[in-house]
């Protein structure tokens, strides 16, 4: 049954895909292979296994209903479907097996230079990327690992008239650009110049999909993930007897509190720095506890004496 799973896995891979709204990749049993369509599909025999979260379509009949489909141009082939609660968490365990299905979404642990690993290919980019769209983000040298589901393309809906009112005549291409036309908006006109439902916090992650965060530091996301978030090092260049400016304004930047009653945001690092004054320590760092709330940031490069609590002291 191995064998016929890997027949089946590389005739038929291409077309549940994209007919189960689970499947975005390729199970274990032909990692690193091409999945290719056989030149007579009804000839394909055995057995594969879907992986999904969507429990309430396996439930139901919606999924079956998908393999009925399948089924038609492979008629020899039985479709299963293993509807998982805890999807991420289950998968991630499964992958340190043989045992992870032979069709499912790509989790989110597998980093996507790992996929010719685990998952077959289904073609080249230029043959997938011919026919269906969002292709790049599974695409590894060439080689498409998994097909999207779904795609959505946000974007603005913008009144020409006010922007053409406000002196704007040509559509921004960069964000500078974007928000020097709203500021132009709003000192030229009546309108307001951007409205959103950021209330509802999801329309951030339009921001966020791209971006990796929300913020100011553009490399925040990248240093966490190639650093070790949790070591102890300083934060200023040198534990010096006397704080510079440079380094006690970075500090209060990188280690005041976030908001009360939210847990802190993976964009603040996990790093301890030394107390000016004081040599480097565990319990000493630059700038304000984070159990305490952020003061102002400071403004002189005058340094207090260790005994005087902590570089950005002042209220």
């Amino acid at each position: 049954m191995h064998m016929n799973r890997r027949k089946v896995l590389a005739g038929s891979i291409a077309v549940l895909a994209l007919l189960a709204s689970a499947c975005t990749g390729t199970g274990s049993s032909s990692k690193g292979a091409d999945a290719k369509a056989p030149d007579d599909p009804s000839e394909v025999k055995g057995t594969i296994t879907v992986l999904t979260h969507r429990t309430d379509l396996v439930q139901d009949g919606t999924m079956k209903k998908y393999a009925a489909e399948f089924s038609k141009a492979y008629p020899g082939v039985k479709v299963e479907f293993d509807g998982l609660t805890d999807y991420e968490g289950e998968v991630k365990i499964r992958m340190n097996t043989e045992n992870y299905g032979d069709v499912l979404m790509i989790p989110a642990v597998i980093e996507k230079k790992d996929y010719p690993k685990f998952f077959a290919s289904l073609g080249t980019k230029e043959e997938l990327g011919a026919k269906y769209r969002f292709t790049d983000y599974s695409t590894v040298d060439g080689k498409v690992y998994g097909q999207s589901p779904i795609g959505v393309v946000p974007g603005f809906i913008y009144n020409k008239r006010v922007w053409s009112e406000a002196g704007v005549t040509e559509w921004p291409t960069t964000p500078a650009e974007f928000l020097a036309g709203l500021k132009a908006v709003k000192s030229k006109t009546d309108a307001v110049p951007y409205y959103t439902n950021f209330k509802d916090m999801w329309p951030l992650t339009q921001w966020t999909n791209v971006n990796g965060s929300v913020g100011c530091d553009t490399g925040a996301t990248t240093r966490l993930a190639d650093g070790d978030p949790w070591a102890e090092e300083p934060i200023c260049a040198s534990a010096t007897p006397c704080c510079t400016t440079s380094c006690a304004a970075d500090s209060w930047r990188r280690t005041r509190p976030p908001p009360t009653g939210r847990p802190p945001s993976p964009s603040w690092p996990r790093a301890r720095s030394p107390r000016c004054g004081s040599a480097p320590g565990p319990s000493s760092r630059c700038g304000t506890p984070r159990s305490r709330p952020a003061p102002t940031p400071p403004t002189s490069a005058s340094c207090p004496s260790p005994s005087s609590g902590t570089a950005s002291s002042a209220r």
